[in-house]
């Protein structure tokens, strides 16, 4: 699901070009019960704790966490010249308003 405020702060830098999204409708799509219901800590490689337990990630978890961490490190390596790669899990943008608000509402 889209976080407004970081859309609006995406639009309003002029980033929309060089910004992609996490979709974790599509990646639990392609990796059926591979994966937590959360997706936010898909960049912490999906580590988490459940009652002082660490559990660890699944492959697909570890995989999706590992592409995240490439993208943003191709990013700061590049001194901000070469943008994130769009794969199955990692979409463009939405840059439209309106269209950001259609993917919340469905929960995308």
């Amino acid at each position: 699901m889209p976080n407004p405020a970081s859309g609006n702060l995406i639009l309003t830098a002029g980033m929309a070009n060089s910004a992609s999204m996490y979709r974790h409708d599509l990646a639990s799509a392609a990796f059926a019960g591979q994966l937590p219901r959360d997706p936010h800590p898909f960049l912490a490689l999906f580590l988490g704790l459940d009652g002082g337990m660490l559990s660890l990630p699944s492959l697909a978890g570890l995989a999706i966490g590992l592409a995240a961490q490439s993208q943003v490190a191709g990013f700061f390596a590049s001194d901000g010249k070469i943008f994130p790669i769009r794969t199955k899990c990692f979409s463009a943008f939405v840059s439209s308003r309106r269209q950001r608000r259609c993917l919340t509402i469905l929960g995308c």
